[in-house]
């Protein structure tokens, strides 16, 4: 940030050193998205905990529903909040506030609950797997997709540096060539849920995004001779030099439930395909993210496979993972090649700009042609819809149950 003011009553007024319009929804309280804080008002006093306590126990809000009641851990129940802004009567072409009365959300982590409560008629909206399509059709229900929601985030971390193995490329674009995206596809769900298309968090819906960006084919032959050119022993190849030990991090995750099976499926794949020693680490959430902070180090040569949630525009993400550097050091995520540095740097600068769409795809493409992660494509979310939703139509690009004032009750 350069600054940070208040310029009018109900106005603040923010500059940042680098073109930055992600900003805006990551800070927003509407409709979610706020993986950088959000704008609240200010506290008496920081760095207290009892002010802190004090402070979140009386939560406000300006979005489309004020809390009513909060459960710790359990619940929340939202009521209609009638003056929300979004409306026409503000000039707005949409009127998103809601259409029923009241909104409880309830915290149900496993699944086979979730769909048991809509088949009961005990809850109208449950995120659910394809397994239970047919449980929540029997009760009058049905499944609603949540599109281009998340992908499988595969990022091959510290491999910038020289001695990783997994610094050659033709290391990386092996692992993308060797990785039957079909069979994934079939695990994930199907052709609904897994669409083999996009490359990492951008989809047809993300500025940028052409088809040339769709993950690489499934060519296990294409994979053993990158290898095999990178000096690797490979099924065809067995003069070559072994290949460390390739782990796999991952953890179980809702918005995937289907996550470490899909890196277990991976393992097996570069086993037959290329001969390769894999091992799945599954760990919890919050030790991964702890570890992901604090010794990054730890996963330096290793790919973590995660739920990561797509994006409209990817400017900021891509700053964060190919751009950003520690202070007075390398990159602390994926890259660390300065002409990459320098090629961001001036797609970032285009924002904005007539031809900012064909700028992007460039960077994309040349990001994609690194392949610091593995590609599987973007998942389609399914959510289970009991029998007193009429119809509901979600955002593209929202990994959770957004645009609520869509939905219409029978």
């Amino acid at each position: 940030m350069d600054s940070i003011e208040q310029t009018g009553p109900n106005q603040v007024s923010v500059t940042t050193q680098v073109p930055s319009p992600e900003l805006a929804v990551y800070i927003s309280e509407n409709e979610g998205g706020a993986t950088q804080g959000q704008v609240m008002p200010a506290r008496p006093k920081l760095h207290d905990v009892a002010a802190a306590d004090e402070y979140e126990a009386n939560p406000i809000g300006a979005g489309p529903a004020k809390l009513i009641e909060h459960v710790q851990l359990e619940s929340y129940l939202f009521e209609r909040f009638d003056e929300f802004y979004y409306q026409p009567a503000n000039g707005f072409p949409t009127d998103k506030r809601y259409q029923f009365t009241e909104l409880k959300l309830e915290l149900v982590p496993e699944e086979s609950t979730r769909a048991a409560a809509l088949q009961a008629k005990e809850a109208d909206i449950g995120q659910i797997s394809l397994a239970q399509k047919g449980q929540v059709e029997d009760a009058g229900g049905h499944v609603v997709f949540s599109g281009e929601s998340v992908i499988i985030e595969s990022h091959m971390w510290g491999c910038w540096k020289p001695d990783a193995a997994c610094s050659d490329q033709r290391v990386r674009q092996a692992l993308n060539y060797a990785v039957d995206k079909e069979m994934v596809q079939t695990l994930v769900g199907g052709p609904d849920v897994l669409v083999i298309r996009g490359w990492w968090v951008v989809t047809p819906s993300t500025i940028g995004y052409t088809p040339e960006l769709d993950p690489w084919p499934f060519d296990p032959a294409k994979a053993r001779q990158l290898m095999s050119e990178a000096g690797y022993k490979t099924p065809d190849n067995p003069a070559g030099k072994d290949y460390p030990k390739l782990v796999i991090n991952t953890y179980p995750d809702g918005l995937i439930p289907t996550l470490i099976e899909s890196a277990q499926l991976t393992a097996d794949i570069w086993r037959k395909e290329l001969g390769l020693d894999v091992e799945v680490r599954v760990m919890d959430k919050v030790t991964f993210g702890q570890t992901r902070t604090l010794r990054f180090e730890d996963f330096d040569g290793t790919i973590n496979m995660v739920a990561q949630n797509t994006r409209l525009d990817a400017a900021g993400i891509s700053r964060l993972y190919f751009l950003t550097r520690m202070k007075d050091g390398p990159s602390a995520r994926v890259n660390a090649d300065p002409e990459i540095f320098t090629l961001l740097e001036e797609t970032l600068a285009k924002t904005g700009a007539p031809d900012a769409e064909e700028v992007f795809n460039s960077a994309f493409k040349r990001l994609r042609d690194e392949s610091y992660q593995v590609n599987f494509g973007y998942i389609n979310s399914p959510w289970g819809v009991g029998p007193r939703i009429q119809a509901w139509e979600p955002y593209l690009v929202c990994e959770y149950a957004c645009a609520l004032h869509t939905i219409v009750l029978n």
